[in-house]
């Protein structure tokens, strides 16, 4: 009996050392396959500021009595050790936060880098420390979204075309430009352009629609009026009625009325009025005294 047991013990054994060295090797495997970054640049812009419900004001001309330029970023993270290989390390005092009315950043960002350039092509970098504001964070103390400082407008900020760009180590995420004050074009400054140039597309449209307006009103109004004539009731004019004839019964004719007659006066025998004797009509009815 004891005999048996141990043949068993004996023969299970190579099958445990292959198990084993299997689950050796899948481990090995994993942990010599790097990690597949999968974060995600939902969208950017270049703006003014924001709305009170924290959407960008985009736009990409600025004044020179302008304060600052802002760049509006918004990432998706899959996990914290990720955004901790792009950005950096989470300070401690970041660390749970879901979001900031304004952040600085002065530490340099691990595979991150952000470039800017004048007009002139000279890479002049951002305002250091990083100033950020509105910021979210998703995952917790990871920065996903904010508004970034990137210029801050003087009077001796370099008039024309700024360039900004957003790089993940050598891999170029993207650029957006902006113009601060007035564009030169072949080292002259572009004309300014007309009323008509600025506002003309505009105004045609405007033009446009009101004449369809006032066509539209005008036939609607000239449809109605012909509907109101069509349906308009006929207007009946009375008819005055017969003269008087006296009525007979049976072969037996009614008196006719007669007047008593003043001297110097007659009566007209249709209405009755009082008329002198040389009156030829009556000034009532207007009818001839017989």
């Amino acid at each position: 009996m004891k005999l048996g047991v141990k043949k068993r013990r004996l023969e299970s054994h190579p099958t445990s050392l292959a198990i084993a060295f299997l689950l050796l090797l899948i481990i090995t495997i994993n942990c010599s396959i790097p990690q597949v970054i999968g974060y995600t640049l939902v969208g950017r812009s270049i703006c003014k500021g924001w709305t009170e419900t924290g959407n960008p004001i985009v736009t990409n001309n600025f004044a020179l009595t302008d304060e600052k330029v802002y760049l509006y970023f918004r990432f998706s993270w899959s996990n914290i050790q990720e955004y901790e290989q792009k950005w950096g390390s989470i300070p401690s005092i970041q660390q749970g936060l879901i979001s900031a009315e304004s952040m600085q950043e002065s530490f340099e960002m691990k595979t991150f880098r952000i470039s800017l350039t004048d007009p002139s092509q000279t890479n002049v970098g951002i305002p250091s420390p990083r100033t950020m504001h509105k910021v979210i964070l998703d995952p917790p103390g990871c920065i996903s979204s904010a508004f970034l400082e990137i210029l801050d407008i003087s009077g001796t900020t370099k008039n024309g075309r700024w360039k900004v760009s957003w790089y993940d180590g050598e891999t170029h995420l993207f650029s957006e430009e902006f113009v601060v004050g007035e564009e030169k074009v072949d080292g002259k400054l572009a004309p300014e352009q007309t009323f008509l140039e600025k506002y003309g597309a505009g105004i045609g449209v405007i033009i446009v629609l009101a004449a369809a307006v006032a066509a539209v009103t005008l036939y609607a109004f000239r449809r109605r009026r012909k509907k109101k004539l069509t349906q308009a009731p006929a207007v009946s004019v009375p008819v005055p009625p017969p003269p008087m004839q006296s009525e007979s019964v049976e072969g037996v004719s009614k008196p006719e009325k007669t007047m008593p007659k003043t001297e110097g006066m007659i009566y007209c025998i249709h209405c009755g009025q009082n008329l002198p004797s040389y009156a030829v009509y009556c000034r009532k009815c207007g009818k001839k005294i017989e």
